[in-house]
């Protein structure tokens, strides 16, 4: 069975890579990925997806 997971994702050329894993705390995961995008200053980008299987959504760019 499958399972809803939120994870962070950094911009690295052309590809999205992952960064790390948050299970199901969306709250937790937001604000990380936040404080991660002020922290790069705009050099680098961090993104929120939800990942369910092999989908993919992005909540957070």
């Amino acid at each position: 069975m499958t399972t809803l997971r939120y994870c962070i994702q950094r911009l690295d050329g052309d590809a999205w890579v992952h960064k790390s894993n948050y299970g199901l705390d969306l709250d937790a995961c937001m604000r990380n990925a936040r404080w991660f995008n002020a922290l790069g200053c705009g050099r680098i980008q961090y993104r929120v997806v939800a990942q369910l299987g092999d989908a993919v959504s992005v909540l957070l760019q």
